[in-house]
Formats: structure tokens, C-alpha cells, sequence
């Protein structure tokens, strides 16, 4: 029939193709097809999670592009648990510098159980052990290393003999990211507790801009050289100083001849001595057992004015002007009238030397053995100012953590008086961008929250106030 313009169907089915319908093939892809940063995407977050990573273990067994694509991001970050020492995984990183030089975030550590055992129950008896010249012998065959984890081991104080042939060191100018200490030990003879010395020695061989130290108990003897009539080498230069920007100290206790056993005054005073003057931008001691322990004598006891004088030390020296952040516990507020309640208290920690000081984060603890039915004489809140009237006028954030506040504590003018406090700080910070409320009250911490907002309406009406829960993150 002729074309009239009209259209018209000539045949009709499913297995009719469509004149006007044109088909593509499909090009298989792969992983390769997709742009770099895409793959790098993917595989960053899903070796994250354990289900994921040994899935693309597996594909990587199977499959040399998936090995190619997947190896950089399954060895980025490295765990290596180990009983007696580590020099098999020295060997290991010596023969395979191919993966080595992907290793950015390297963990050594100690099993958590033990032939059914969950250590550290048998902990005096096992390593593993590390030396000053083992740690920097693996440090130096990981050229990208930006984090290092030393957990629950035994640090040998060996010296480091630079002139030795078999002596690996890291390039002059190695700094690593991050270093954590949990839980590590020394080994001085028979006895098993960490120095200061192996620790300040560490430090050296192990440059980093952030320290993270816990759990660590430290022999803080007035010698500092002997423990025990045992010489103690050293790596560390004459004169030389630790450059530290960020500092973390949690849980830090001491064994000395001359202390009690959880007095660290001696530790503030040594540290001070080892850091570069005005290095620290950051430096927070958590946990108030920094700060307080139940011996009369203790070094943070809040009548021992001698250690806040220490302290005061170690923050006006290695802070100073360069420091911007600053967290600190205290145990303020008792039964009887105490010192804390006075400004020239805390005059000693010379927080007013830190003219750069931009957050502060104040842990405020009620005293061991505090009844909770009996009214303090020295409310909460006044511990507090008395503190902050030191803090420069030009401080952007503050935190307070209240973690033994109740709901009916926080509406208590007696016990805590959160109305002084608010109008103390609206007229001491005017540059205060942020007061944020750190509390832990369970599943009245809504109606608390509201409680602490109504008593602070001061701040609230400048949108500053920010109630928080307290978490395992703000346990401090």
C-alpha cells in the first residue's frame, strides 16, 4: 500500500523487533572501568567493617585486579598480636617492603586470653618485648607510618648505638601522626614497670605531634637514672626535648620510694622537664585519678596546693601562649567548707598565662565519700568560678561535665546553683561561642536537660547552651 503519511503496523509479537527500536550491547565492566577515587572510596570504608574486609579478602584470592585494588586499604591499617616479640614481623616487613609501604596505622600488642585465661592475669610472666631499637628498626621499614599503637607490651630499655651498622633508624626528619601507649610496661631486671627514662626514651625514638598515654604506672624515683641499684641507659641526648602538640594523659599512676603509690606530682615535674618550652596546642589529663587519689598525701588532692603548683608548671611552660585547648578533672564541693570555694586556690595553675586559650573542658566530680542526702557547704558551681576566674576573657568554648548530677541536684541552689554559674559566664566570656553541658541522668536526662537549660537562660537566650549525654566518649 502507499505511504499516505499515516502510520501503520505491519507485524505484531513479542518476537517482532521494533524497526525504530535501536539495541546497544553491553559493555561488561570492571572495577578498573571506574574512576580511582571511586574504587578508593569504597574500599576505604568497607575495610572498616570485619565482614566486609574478609569478603574482599576473599575476592582477592580469586582475583588478581581485586588483589591489585584491595591490598593498599587491607594492609592501611595492621594489627599484630604476638606473645614473646616482634622481630619474625621485622623479618616480615624486610622481605615484603611492597605491602610495607601501604602500612599507615600500625598496632603492636598482647593476646587478650591466654590458654583460657584472660589476661592480665599472667601478665608477669609474658611478653612480648620490644626494644628502643626494635620499635625504631620497624618504624624505619614502614616509610608512610603515620600511627603507631604500642598496647599492653613490655618496652626493653636498650640504648640506641647510631654508629652500629646493624642499626636501622627512621629518616631525621620521621614524625609519625599519632602514638598511643595503653597499658605498657618496662622490664629493669626481674622487675616489670615502665620509667621514666624507657618512656622519655620511646618518645625520642618515636617522634609524634600526638601522645596518647594510659594506664601506664611509672617509677618515679628522685634518681631518675637507678630503680631498684639498676643503671638505667639512655637514649636521649643530653639537653634534648620532647615536641609534643597534643598531649592525653589517662590513668596515670607512680611507684616511687619517696611518693605515695598514685602521686604523680613528680611525673608533672619530670614531663616539664623533658618537653620544648611552648610546644603543647593541646593537653588534656582525664580521669580524676589524675587529679585525686584516697592517700592524705596524694598528689591531686584538692588540698595539696604543691601539686597544683606543679601543674601550674608544666601548663605555663610547655603551653603558655601556644596553647588552644585545655581539659582538666577536679574533685571540688564537700560537706565542709573547703579551700576550692576561693579564686587564690587555683591562682597556682596559672591558667591566666594561657592568653590563647580557646576551649576548656572542666570535669567536675563530686569528693569520694560524698553523701548524697547531706547539702554540700561549698555548692558545685562555685568550685567552678572560682576556677574559671582565671580562664582568659577571649575563651570561644566551655565544657562542663557533671557526671554525678542529678535532676533535682541540678534545680538545687545549695548543692549546685547553676544560676551563678550563668551569670558568671555571660559576664566573664563575651566572646563565649559555646557552653556545652556534659551530664549523665540515664533516661531523665530529657527532663534534666530542660532543668539545665531553664537555670542557664541567660546563656540560652544567646543560643550558647548545648546539654549533652554523658557517654563512654565523655568519660573522663
Amino acid at each position: 500500500m502507499p505511504n499516505n503519511g499515516t502510520s501503520q503496523h505491519t507485524a505484531s509479537g513479542p518476537n517482532v523487533a521494533d524497526p525504530g527500536h535501536r539495541t546497544h550491547g553491553l559493555k561488561t565492566r570492571t572495577p578498573r572501568d571506574l574512576p580511582l577515587e571511586i574504587v578508593d572510596l569504597v574500599f576505604r570504608h568497607a575495610a572498616d567493617f570485619q565482614d566486609a574486609k574478609r569478603t574482599i579478602m576473599a575476592c582477592a584470592c580469586v582475583s588478581r585486579l581485586w588483589r591489585e585494588l584491595s591490598i593498599p586499604h587491607l594492609f592501611s591499617s595492621l594489627k599484630v598480636v604476638n606473645l614473646s616479640d616482634f622481630d619474625d614481623f621485622s623479618a616480615f616487613l624486610a622481605t615484603h617492603p611492597d605491602l610495607a609501604r601501604h602500612i599507615r596505622i600500625l598496632t603492636l600488642a598482647r593476646p587478650r586470653r591466654y590458654r583460657g585465661m584472660k589476661l592480665p592475669i599472667a601478665e608477669p610472666v609474658m611478653g612480648p618485648n620490644i626494644s628502643h631499637s626494635g620499635l625504631a628498626d620497624i618504624v624505619a621499614k614502614v616509610p608512610k607510618l603515620r600511627e603507631l599503637r604500642l598496647d599492653n607490651i613490655f618496652i626493653v630499655n636498650s640504648p640506641i648505638d647510631p654508629t652500629s651498622p646493624t642499626t636501622l633508624l627512621p629518616p631525621p626528619n620521621f614524625r609519625l601522626r599519632k602514638l598511643s601507649m595503653h597499658s605498657c610496661r618496662g622490664r629493669v631486671g626481674p622487675v616489670t614497670i615502665l620509667t621514666l627514662p624507657t618512656l622519655f626514651d620511646a618518645l625520642t625514638v618515636l617522634p609524634a605531634d600526638v601522645v596518647h598515654l594510659s594506664w601506664l604506672t611509672l617509677a618515679c624515683d628522685a634518681g631518675d637514672v637507678t630503680f631498684d641499684g639498676i643503671q638505667l641507659p639512655t637514649t636521649r641526648l643530653p639537653g634534648e626535648r620532647l615536641r609534643i602538640s597534643d598531649l592525653v594523659l589517662d590513668r596515670i599512676s607512680s611507684r616511687s620510694t619517696s611518693w605515695p603509690p598514685h602521686n604523680t606530682t613528680r611525673f608533672y615535674d619530670l614531663l616539664r622537664q623533658a618537653l620544648a618550652p611552648r610546644c603543647l596546642r593541646s593537653f588534656q589529663a582525664q580521669r580524676r585519678m589524675d587529679l585525686y587519689s584516697p592517700y592524705p598525701e596524694s598528689t591531686f588532692d584538692k588540698r595539696n596546693h604543691d601539686a597544683l603548683r606543679v601543674l601550674g608548671d608544666l601548663l605555663e611552660y610547655a603551653g603558655g601562649r601556644t596553647l588552644l585547648h585545655l581539659s582538666l578533672p577536679f574533685s571540688v564541693g564537700g560537706i565542709i567548707q573547703q579551700p576550692e570555694g576561693n579564686p587564690e586556690h587555683w591562682r597556682v595553675l596559672r591558667l591566666h598565662k594561657l592568653e590563647n586559650l580557646e576551649s576548656f573542658c572542666l570535669s567536675i566530680h563530686k569528693p569520694p565519700g560524698y553523701l548524697s542526702h547531706v547539702t554540700p557547704h561549698t555548692p558545685l558551681s562555685t568550685g567552678c568560678i572560682a576556677i574559671l576566674t582565671h580562664v582568659p576573657t577571649t575563651l570561644r568554648t566551655l565544657t562542663l561535665v557533671l557526671p554525678d548530677i542529678t535532676e533535682e541536684s541540678i534545680q538545687d541552689r545549695t548543692g549546685l546553683n547553676l544560676q551563678a554559674l550563668d551569670a558568671f559566664c555571660v559576664a566573664r566570656f563575651p566572646h563565649l561561642a559555646k557552653l556545652e553541658i556534659v551530664l549523665s541522668c540515664g533516661e531523665a536526662f530529657e527532663r534534666s536537660s530542660n532543668a539545665v537549660i531553664h537555670a542557664m537562660h541567660e546563656c540560652n537566650e544567646q543560643r550558647k547552651v548545648e546539654v549533652r549525654q554523658w557517654d563512654q566518649a565523655w568519660r573522663m
